[in-house]
């Protein structure tokens, strides 16, 4: 007999209300959720990329500038003591010591294959011999 009334009470409400109503009020809802979920996977999925490029970015950089670089250090006997090592940032860094000719000699070297800027970065470990 509870059970009857709360039916029967129900059944009240939704002619007043009325079920399209309440389906008319909740595709709205429907909608900007769906749309807030695709624009929160879109953002992941944009970060996601971002990051990835950065990283095969610095890798890409480290393999171009060491298969540059390998060369010119193998070639000549006087870069025998240097050490070459990747950076975090991209790119290698050279570090040691050398006379003074066989700095400058290597700076000429590496100007020609990674420019200016690239090969005072690479070189700022080297040390000139006194």
């Amino acid at each position: 007999k509870d059970l009857d009334q709360g039916w029967d009470a129900a059944k009240q409400l939704n002619s007043i209300f009325g079920h399209k109503r309440t389906a008319k009020m909740r595709r709205p809802l429907l909608i900007a959720g769906g749309l807030v979920i695709c624009g929160l996977c879109f953002g992941c999925g944009l970060l996601v990329g971002l990051a990835g490029g950065d990283i095969q970015c610095y890798q890409r950089r480290t393999e171009e500038e060491r298969a540059m670089v390998a060369p010119v250090l193998a070639a000549d006997p006087g870069f025998a003591g240097l050490k070459l090592e990747p950076r975090s940032d991209g790119g290698i860094l050279l570090y040691g010591t050398l006379p003074a000719d066989d700095h400058e000699r290597l700076r000429t070297a590496l100007v020609r294959g990674v420019g200016e800027t690239r090969a005072r970065e690479v070189m700022m470990a080297v040390h000139v011999q006194r």
